[in-house]
């Protein structure tokens, strides 16, 4: 459940000290929305990714013998395969670039989906195939804002908030999911709703922000 007064608090602290870091980033991917340009991939993979500590680094792996760099080298090793899948994320992109505030449950479950399909793509580049649903979310959300933006925080927070029930599974999970995700988002969906319901600033970002001060609590 919750709680707008709290949800209010955390609008106004993101528009005093957060909203000109989120608007560069959105800038930016306006800017250069595509992925045909190896100039504009490395851009938006190193600002995003460290801006946003997505820690997709750690999970690439990099040779041994020397530390210093390593973090660089595993940016230019993503930077790549991305580069080399470029046709099928900016099919991705554009298609959930298209939507718009408020978000429904049609967009919801293709947000999951193309989301499922972008994590996919980048399991072969992980060390044990581990997943990169924190950093697909972030980078396609300055892409597209109607993405939730998925971490650890943001998903502890929305279990407090939203303890899962059998309801709120509303939707069926698109077989290219990335499950966690996809159960993340029906929660979220649950928040989302019951705020819009309340408060007509709501956006998938302010509530995200909210989900993050609520973690900190």
């Amino acid at each position: 459940m919750i709680d707008l007064a709290r949800y209010d608090a955390a609008v106004e602290d993101r528009e005093r000290n957060w909203a000109a870091t989120d608007e560069a980033l959105y800038y930016l991917c306006k800017r250069l929305p595509g992925h045909q340009s190896a100039n504009a991939v490395n851009a938006k993979l190193s600002i995003i990714a460290r801006a946003y500590s997505t820690g997709i680094e750690r999970k690439i792996e990099t040779p041994k013998q020397r530390r210093i760099g390593q973090q660089d080298k595993a940016l230019t090793k993503l930077a790549q395969h991305v580069f080399k899948g470029r046709s099928k994320i900016d099919a991705m992109i554009n298609t959930l670039a298209a939507m718009s505030e408020p978000l429904t449950l049609d967009n919801l479950r293709i947000i999951v989906r193309e989301h499922g399909r972008f994590v996919k793509m980048l399991r072969p580049l992980l060390i044990r195939g581990q997943s990169s649903r924190s950093f697909v979310s972030k980078y396609l959300h300055f892409h597209a804002p109607l993405v939730p933006v998925y971490d650890s925080r943001a998903a502890a927070a929305l279990r407090r908030l939203c303890p899962w029930r059998k309801d709120m599974r509303v939707f069926d999970m698109p077989a290219e999911a990335e499950k966690e995700y996809g159960r993340f988002a029906m929660r979220f969906w649950r928040l989302y709703e019951e705020a819009r319901a309340a408060r007509d600033n709501v956006t998938v970002k302010r509530l995200d922000y909210y989900l993050l001060k609520e973690y900190e609590r």
